[in-house]
């Protein structure tokens, strides 16, 4: 998809594509948080499944940001991999990094009340988006 030496074009038809999946996945996202936040719904089966591939998704998205172009203020498309990157760490890294450990972190700390807090914040993710 990304030619070597060359960040991912935000224009191009792969990274459309991408774009939809991944407004798909905050979708599904905005709906089962706040579901789950609600009731009281352990995470196994489909849910396990959606919860799994959303975390996955959202690891794999924040580093694919460091290899994605931008528009720069003169309305050209950046694509060299080292300003892609300085870029992505000067805008959205702290954000999407402290989302993808939340989420991480949620997955392997014991069931608490802590729990339902973090999943709140997961919601924050739809700012992004």
């Amino acid at each position: 998809v990304v030619p070597t030496g060359k960040a991912w074009n935000p224009a191009s038809a792969s990274r459309m594509v991408y774009e939809a999946v991944s407004m798909l996945v905050a979708l599904v996202d905005g709906i089962m948080i706040p579901y789950t936040l609600a009731w009281t719904v352990r995470e196994e089966g489909a849910f396990e499944v959606m919860s799994w591939f959303s975390r996955l998704f959202w690891t794999a998205d924040l580093l694919l940001s460091f290899a994605t172009g931008y528009s720069t203020q003169q309305y050209t498309v950046e694509l060299r991999l080292r300003k892609t990157a300085r870029h992505f760490l000067v805008t959205w890294f702290l954000v999407d990094v402290t989302l993808v450990i939340w989420d991480w972190a949620l997955t392997v700390l014991p069931v608490s009340p802590l729990i339902r807090v973090g999943r709140f914040v997961r919601m924050f993710r739809q700012v992004r988006r």
